[in-house]
């Protein structure tokens, strides 16, 4: 039997800081979207009711979660580590450490350090891009000679505008150095591999909205070749304003909510969550005596190759996605559950 076994799981999504509240608000029909607070969106310099403004968001919603310092007494994350991460990383760490104790584990101790650390993950908050922004000001800045009325400024003010400008970003913007932080999107996955002690492959894949679904089937491989003995897997994502911006641009966003398989959609509201999820071959699980909470019978993918656009499928494609991912000995008639795009 090549079935593979999850044997612990944690989350934290928007409307839901763990799994009794997620499933909570699934089963009640909820939804946690909503106006994106002023602190993470600056509508005087982003928000434009009108759609096609360029550099602009007609839409100020998303699904989104608060954030906090990690919990160290579910975590066994160093102060160090938790200071020089990325918060998105550190946040991922956490709910890692949480399916690790729902499954019935010590993160610090997991039966085996031969374990994978596998997420999804794309970009994590903007500290990255402000340290950039901070780094290239200087050239930026420079701009301010081309516009109007600028030489008319007294002799040597110009200059001095400029420096203040620079000087006033950088003081307010993200510092690095030798001892971090640390932002690259492996990040995602090497954080947790050096707090819980494991020494198999860690690997953070973007596939954009397929990441995480990637990161499943990369691990479902190894352990079922046996490189692996478990795997931690999992996806993370984190909201950007500039994201948003972005993606108004292509019309893909909507101002009003999200409204799935309805005639009331009109685009898709953006969100961000951590999910994470213990894998093993369920004979190994069944050996060990370990809580069995799901079965992954099998596992596909395809891409939909050369279409119209990325918001219009190829059937071809997806139904090349289903038939690998049915495969022989699995029926349709056991699907229960299905997590549309």
């Amino acid at each position: 039997d090549s079935s593979i076994a999850v044997v612990g799981m944690a989350c934290r999504l928007p409307g839901a800081q763990n799994l009794d509240e997620f499933w909570r608000l699934v089963r009640g029909g909820g939804a946690a979207w909503g106006p994106v607070p002023e602190e993470r969106f600056n509508r005087q310099l982003y928000f434009d009711p009108q759609p096609g403004v360029l550099n602009k968001s007609y839409s100020d919603l998303a699904a989104l979660l608060p954030y906090r310092e990690v919990n160290r007494e579910i975590c066994p994350i160093s102060v160090a580590s938790a200071a020089s991460h990325d918060l998105a990383h550190v946040t991922l760490c956490e709910v890692a450490a949480a399916a690790c104790h729902q499954g019935g584990f010590n993160p610090a101790s997991l039966p085996s350090p031969n374990t994978g650390v596998y997420i999804g993950h794309a970009a994590a908050s903007g500290m990255a891009a402000d340290i950039i922004y901070s780094t290239y000001i200087a050239e930026t800045a420079r701009y301010l000679r081309e516009a109007t009325g600028f030489e008319r400024l007294a002799a040597g003010l110009g200059d001095q505008v400029i420096q203040e400008m620079i000087e006033q970003v950088r003081k307010n913007g993200s510092k690095i150095s030798s001892e971090g932080p640390y932002l690259g999107a492996s990040m995602a996955a090497r954080l947790i591999a050096e707090t819980f002690a494991l020494n198999g492959p860690c690997v953070s894949l973007n596939a954009a909205c397929a990441s995480s679904s990637r990161a499943v089937i990369q691990a479902v491989r190894a352990l079922g070749s046996g490189s692996i003995d478990m795997a931690v897997v999992g996806g993370a994502s984190f909201f950007h304003s500039d994201t948003l911006v972005l993606f108004c641009q292509s019309r893909s966003v909507s101002a009003q909510g999200s409204h799935p398989f309805s005639d009331a959609a009109d685009g898709l509201v953006i969100g961000e969550g951590y999910v994470v999820v213990l894998l093993e071959t369920l004979e190994r699980a069944l050996a060990n005596n370990h809580r069995v909470l799901a079965v992954l019978p099998s596992v596909g993918a395809s891409s939909d190759g050369r279409g119209k656009s990325l918001w219009a499928p190829r059937l071809e494609g997806q139904v090349k996605a289903m038939q690998l991912a049915y495969g022989p000995g699995v029926s349709v008639s056991q699907l229960q559950y299905i997590e549309a795009h």
